[in-house]
C-alpha cells in the first residue's frame, strides 16, 4: 500500500503483457490491496505483479492525463484494460458492470467546420465510432467474469472531460451518440489504440495493442450523480479487484 514520503523512479520499466489503467486510486483501492496480486510498486502510482504479468497503473481523472498514461505502455503492452465507474443516463442499474468495445469522443465538436461530433480531420476517421481491437481480451475477461459469478453486459461508453450530472444533458448525449454509459477517459484511449498506438512488426505493420474498458455504473447522471458516485466507488473497487484477480488467473493460465 502507499506510504507518504516514498520516492520511486519516474520511470517505470518496459510494461508486463497486460496493463489495467484506472483514473482514481479509490477505484482501485480493492485492486490494490488483494495481496494475491503481489504488487511491486516501480514508479510513482504505477504497480507490477509479482505473480501474474500484469501491471497496473493510475491515470489521474480526464482524457489528456489517461491518453499519457496509455501511451507510456502501449509500445510493450499486448492488452490494456481502463477501468473504472460510468455514468449511465437513466438505462443501466447502478452497480452493474460492462465491457465497453465501442467509444465515441462526446465533447470533441468540429460542427462548425462541417464534421460530426466526435470526427477529429485528418486522421482518416470515416466517422466518430472508434472501435479498438478486443475480441480475445473481451473474451478473457468474460470466462474471468463467470468464475467469480458477476454478471457482465456489453455496451457503447462516450467520453469526455465532463462530470455530467443533469438528466436532459445526458439523455442528449446517450442520443448523439448512441451510448448508455458516460465516463471521463475511455474514448481518447480507444482514439490512440485506433488511430496512434501500438509496435511495428517485421514487415514494417502496426500492431495495436487490444483495448477495451471495464466499467461500473455509479450514477444516473442526474441531480443526485456526485452523492451516488461517492457512495458506490468501494462496492466498485471491490468487484474490479474480484474481477481482476480472475483475470489475472485466466492470463496467467493462457501463457
Amino acid at each position: 500500500m502507499i506510504r507518504t514520503g516514498e520516492r520511486y523512479p519516474d520511470e517505470p520499466p518496459p510494461s508486463p503483457p497486460t496493463c489495467l489503467i484506472a483514473a482514481l486510486e479509490s477505484e482501485a483501492e480493492a485492486v490494490i490491496a488483494e495481496r494475491e496480486f503481489g504488487w511491486v510498486r516501480v514508479a510513482d502510482k504505477v504497480w507490477d505483479s509479482g505473480r501474474f504479468p500484469l501491471r497496473l497503473a493510475l491515470s489521474g481523472v480526464g482524457k489528456v492525463l489517461a491518453s499519457w498514461c496509455f501511451a507510456r505502455y502501449a509500445e510493450s503492452a499486448r492488452r490494456i484494460v481502463c477501468f473504472g465507474t460510468s455514468a449511465a443516463p437513466g438505462f443501466e442499474e447502478i452497480g452493474s458492470l460492462y465491457l465497453a468495445r465501442e467509444f465515441v469522443e462526446h465533447d470533441f465538436d468540429l460542427s462548425g467546420l462541417g464534421l460530426e461530433l466526435g470526427v477529429t480531420p485528418d486522421e482518416g476517421m470515416e466517422g466518430p465510432l472508434l472501435i479498438p481491437p478486443s475480441a480475445s481480451l473481451a473474451m478473457e475477461l468474460r470466462t474471468a467474469a463467470a468464475a467469480c459469478k458477476l454478471e457482465l453486459g456489453e455496451c457503447r461508453s462516450a467520453s469526455g472531460d465532463i462530470f455530467v450530472f443533469d438528466a436532459m444533458a445526458a439523455r442528449n448525449l446517450a442520443a448523439r451518440t448512441g451510448a448508455r454509459l458516460l465516463d471521463m477517459e475511455s474514448a481518447a484511449l480507444a482514439k490512440l489504440a485506433v488511430l496512434r498506438a501500438g509496435r511495428t512488426n517485421a514487415k514494417g505493420e502496426r500492431i495495436s495493442p487490444e483495448f477495451l474498458a471495464l466499467r461500473y455504473v455509479s450514477d444516473n447522471a442526474d441531480h443526485r450523480a456526485g452523492r451516488s458516485w461517492k457512495e458506490e466507488l468501494r462496492e466498485a473497487s471491490m468487484d474490479f479487484a474480484d474481477l481482476l484477480l480472475a483475470f489475472a488467473r485466466v492470463i496467467r493460465a493462457g501463457g
